[in-house]
């Protein structure tokens, strides 16, 4: 597998997409590229990008999306575009779209997606999904279930939500020639590929269990019988015009809400992004009816020692092989809540992958991932707040 990364903050889209894909296009000597991975800050998320690519690099099979950060090699870049682009002889890949994801659809598009990828990778063999989805979609666990349905309940899975710079109005997603919103791609990596997951959060539980007594999709209505926004008037003794006045979506950056799922040793974290007059707690993510809940604690050094763990799960599930390549899928919330140390996450995943490996990635609205990656073993789940990292190697 060879490998050119190429980025460009120059003003003008065409202008920055046409200098990131001469970037790598030199980096390949002008031989063959199979896949372009493109991620961009909202401001280059239009039909310029896709146009600077294609009138360098005309042939190439394009994927990507908008983002709130970019993770690469060198650092991380809040501005610009990048493209990683692929060339192998022994690996695969099966592009697919599902497009207009309405509410009450999602799983039926998430089977469509992943039907497209099984069809455009043809007869040869399978190895890791990976989806881009619009980090608006409501119900992002039921799209990652149709996908599943397809594709098995255990199947390697990785991925995460397109996002626009904590605005939340409009997210966008690449797939060839076209800039799309309220839609899913997907690749479906094949042939000779070794790969490996890992994922962590290292959020804590604070305080006693709850019971989610009435939830709707994504919308928590009472816990404990009582209005869902109680849990956090009681925990920090404030009203629901003080936490207006503070803006619920930043406090919950350090104090999601934890999802306990049966059979799993971890929580899955919910950001309640904001609350009704009935005292509602919208989230990002479904959370089942009649779950336990619990509020969840976080802090820097929770979010730096959860990397070194999810880099170590990749390293040991690569069975030996050395990564060629990392894929990093981070939430948003834990760049906020790094700051200036965010580059120390990139410092521990290249310290435990290798300081050569080339290191791809973005900041999302969400994660898709195992809960527990070791052996693959384990059902994807829609996650906030987490690092998500896929190792590849040919």
């Amino acid at each position: 597998m060879e490998i050119a990364v190429g980025f460009s903050k120059e003003k003008d889209t065409l202008s920055a997409a046409r200098q990131a894909s001469l970037s790598v296009k030199l980096q390949a000597k002008q031989e063959r590229i199979d896949l372009a991975l493109v991620f961009t800050s909202i401001h280059y998320a239009n039909e310029g990008v896709l146009k600077g690519i294609k009138q360098i690099l005309p042939d190439v099979k394009i994927i990507g999306c908008s983002c709130a950060g970019i993770i690469l090699s060198n650092g991380i870049e809040n501005q610009g575009i990048a493209i990683l682009a692929l060339k192998t002889q022994r690996m695969n890949f099966g592009l697919g779209i599902a497009e207009d994801i309405n509410p009450g659809e999602e799983r039926l598009k998430g089977r469509s997606l992943a039907k497209a990828c099984l069809a455009s990778l043809g007869e040869h063999k399978k190895g890791v999904f990976m989806m881009l989805s619009d980090g608006l979609i409501l119900n992002t666990s039921e799209l990652i279930r149709g996908v599943q349905d397809v594709l098995g309940r255990s199947f390697p899975f990785i991925g995460g939500a397109s996002s626009d710079d904590f605005n939340f109005r409009k997210t966008f997603q690449f797939f060839q020639t076209r800039v799309l919103t309220n839609s899913a791609v997907g690749i479906l990596w094949g042939g000779e590929i070794s790969f490996g997951l890992g994922t962590q959060h290292g959020w804590k539980p604070l305080g006693k269990p709850h019971i989610a007594t009435l939830t709707l999709g994504n919308i928590i209505k009472e816990i404990d019988n009582l209005p869902a926004i109680r849990i956090y008037e009681e925990y920090f003794g404030k009203d629901i015009e003080e936490l207006h006045k503070i803006k619920l979506a930043t406090m919950t950056v350090l104090y999601p809400l934890g999802v306990y799922v049966a059979g799993e040793q971890e929580y899955l974290l919910r950001n309640a992004i904001d609350f009704t007059e009935e005292g509602f707690l919208i989230c990002q993510g479904e959370v089942p009816q009649g779950c336990e809940i619990r509020l969840m604690m976080g802090n820097k050094d929770a979010c730096l020692e959860a990397t070194r763990h999810a880099s170590r799960d990749v390293v040991n599930n690569m069975r030996g092989k050395t990564p060629e390549l990392a894929l990093i899928f981070d939430s948003i919330s834990r760049q906020r809540i790094l700051g200036k140390m965010a580059n120390k996450e990139l410092e521990i995943v290249k310290a435990a992958l290798g300081e050569e490996t080339p290191i791809f990635g973005f900041y999302t609205y969400g994660e898709d991932a195992p809960l527990k990656a070791l052996n693959y073993v384990g059902e994807t789940y829609f996650h906030n707040e987490t690092i998500a990292i896929l190792g590849i190697s040919s």
